[in-house]
């Protein structure tokens, strides 16, 4: 490593410093901002369980139950007659949710004081249903 970076400083390839009116400011991330907005995009979605995992871990609310989404997949079904956050399927390896537009596979997913599993774990343990509307 010594003997790679004495190379650089001889080739002059020094570090040039970020200029301060390009730079931008990220805030804080909050819980309010990992809050799942159903009537979004499957896709736009996907990229949020994804952004907040595992800090603060992507959420939605199962009557007054707040659960929180680890894994989705975005798949192709057809929805378009369901409302978003509408459970449409039941499956094997999970459920799946409508979403504003496109639908997600829900894989892993945690409820308030209990411990991460499948989804398809949890809808054997729970109520879940067709019909029921994550909010």
């Amino acid at each position: 490593a010594l003997i790679q970076s004495l190379t650089i400083l001889s080739d002059e390839n020094l570090p040039i410093a970020q200029e301060n009116v390009h730079a931008t400011y990220a805030h804080k991330i909050s819980t309010n901002d990992a809050r799942i907005d159903w009537s979004a995009n499957a896709s736009d979605i996907n990229r949020l369980v994804r952004a907040m995992n595992p800090v603060p871990g992507a959420y939605t609310f199962f009557g007054d139950t707040r659960i929180k989404i680890w894994e989705t997949r975005v798949v192709d079904f057809d929805n378009q007659q369901d409302s978003p956050g509408t459970v449409i399927e039941l499956t094997q390896e999970g459920f799946l949710v409508s979403c504003g537009s496109g639908t997600l596979k829900i894989m892993f997913i945690q409820k308030a004081g209990g411990r991460k599993v499948s989804a398809s774990e949890y809808v054997r343990a729970s109520n879940l249903e067709l019909g029921y509307e994550f909010k």
